[in-house]
């Protein structure tokens, strides 16, 4: 697949995404509910999944700013806790995304999205730190999604439109660094053979 295409399916992606960060906000309006300043809690975990798809947007970005050898450096060393979160010292559970503009869906939606019970129901699916600080807010959320005054995000619409877009690149979870690695070689490997086909020389992209 041309670098072209994959281009083409990052910004689709992206697009997906200023959609949900806009079904977030409008949430957030209407719920009342932030994520603590700094909280980090959610980077820390190593059970964060996503897709190559998903990646793909910030693969593309690190090429594009000649940032790929130092965001490889810290897949190789970060283990299973995702490479581009920036705790700060001392602070474990505050800290920063280095590509927030380029998380993928569960980062987006974590801590403000919904899923449907068994009678499809909205359920909101808060998270531990907000479930200890917000325990009476989250009341009153459930009483407006179960009144229909309130809409939520949820996972499933935006894992079907991801698909639409990505293929078979948005169907398999995948720890979210090996994810990010997946697309930095798929977009380098693409970049080096479209370079190949203008008569430049084809490089390793690691050594």
């Amino acid at each position: 697949m041309s670098n072209q295409r994959w281009t083409q399916i990052a910004s689709d992606i992206m697009d997906l995404y200023a959609q949900l960060d806009r079904d977030v906000a409008s949430f957030v309006k209407g719920s009342g509910m932030h994520c603590p300043p700094g909280c980090g809690a959610c980077c820390l975990s190593p059970h964060v999944e996503t897709t190559v798809a998903e990646m793909l947007p910030l693969a593309l970005f690190l090429f594009e700013r000649d940032e790929v050898d130092p965001v490889i450096e810290r897949l190789q060393a970060s283990g299973m806790t995702c490479a581009q979160y920036e705790a700060l010292p001392g602070q474990p559970e505050k800290g920063r995304c280095r590509s927030y503009d380029h998380r993928p869906v569960l980062c987006r939606l974590f801590g403000y999205m919904g899923s449907r019970d068994k009678t499809g129901q909205p359920r909101y699916g808060a998270c531990r730190v907000l479930h200890k600080l917000e325990a009476e807010r989250i009341q009153k959320v459930e009483a407006q999604l179960k009144s229909g005054s309130l809409a939520i995000p949820c996972l499933t619409p935006a894992h079907e439109r991801l698909v639409e877009i990505g293929g078979s690149w948005a169907l398999e979870m995948m720890p979210i660094n090996r994810a990010l690695m997946r697309a930095i070689e798929i977009v380098g490997l693409s970049q080096q053979l479209d370079d190949h086909e203008t008569g430049a020389d084809l490089e390793p992209l690691c050594s």
